[in-house]
């Protein structure tokens, strides 16, 4: 009742490979030429933690700087500058070791 079909399942996916990667890069292209920036709160429990969100921080390539905003008793705000759209943040924090939460104009920083 059924027919065979032979189906090459790796030309197949040899033809779409192409296109798939260039919708990916054009989805995901951090773009060099917008420089923003966001004010972020970062709770801390003690200096070691603190400061191992720095270095996390520093680590992040598209993360032009951070710049200590005002100090308070285990939460810091940091300006930072930022290379990209702010959409791309999250899932590059994570991929350093830190979760972000941003909702409107509240942006916090967490060791992942």
């Amino acid at each position: 009742m059924y027919e065979e079909i032979d189906l090459d399942y790796n030309k197949f996916f040899n033809l779409i490979k192409y296109d798939i990667l260039d919708i990916w890069k054009k989805n995901n292209y951090i773009d060099h030429s917008i420089l923003s920036n966001i004010k972020c709160v970062i709770n801390y429990y003690n200096l070691h933690e603190l400061k191992k969100i720095k270095e996390n921080l520093n680590n992040i390539s598209s993360i032009k700087s951070n710049i200590l905003y005002s100090i308070s008793y285990k939460s810091n705000i940091y300006t930072i500058e930022y290379f990209g759209k702010k959409k791309f943040l999250p899932n590059i924090f994570l991929l350093n070791g830190l979760k972000l939460k941003l909702n409107d104009n509240n942006c916090k920083i967490y060791l992942k």
